[in-house]
């Protein structure tokens, strides 16, 4: 069992084309955690952001023991496990043509700051 934490963030693109990060997608111990980033939310919102349907209480923290299927329908998941759905949404962002919704992994963005401190 994997006892590693695993955390995405789920990012808006506005219309002004910035990401605002509006939740975290978290694996811990083969179970999933789904949180708002409530202040991201608020700004969100006002370029035509809403909750997801199945997720709709910015305030609450959401538990599932499985994969939750509004991420898991974002990726080509049939034959997938929830681990390797997990997985194929940190390296595809999950990224669909008719929202502005991705996933985003903050381990990369970290390496990347890493490697340009060290360039400079």
């Amino acid at each position: 069992m994997n006892n590693r934490e695993d955390i995405l963030w789920l990012m808006f693109k506005n219309s002004d084309g910035e990401k605002i990060k509006v939740g975290e997608l978290v694996k811990k111990k083969s179970k999933f955690y789904f949180k708002y980033d409530v202040e991201g939310v608020k700004k969100a919102m006002d370029y035509g952001f809403t909750p997801l349907p199945n997720l709709p209480r910015i305030n609450s923290e959401y538990f599932r023991e499985e994969m939750f299927r509004t991420f898991a329908d974002r990726v080509e998941a049939r034959l997938l496990n929830d681990e390797e759905i997990f997985d194929l949404i940190k390296t595809t962002g999950a990224k669909l043509d008719e929202d502005e919704l991705e996933f985003f992994n903050p381990e990369i963005k970290e390496e990347v700051e890493e490697t340009e401190e060290k360039v400079e």
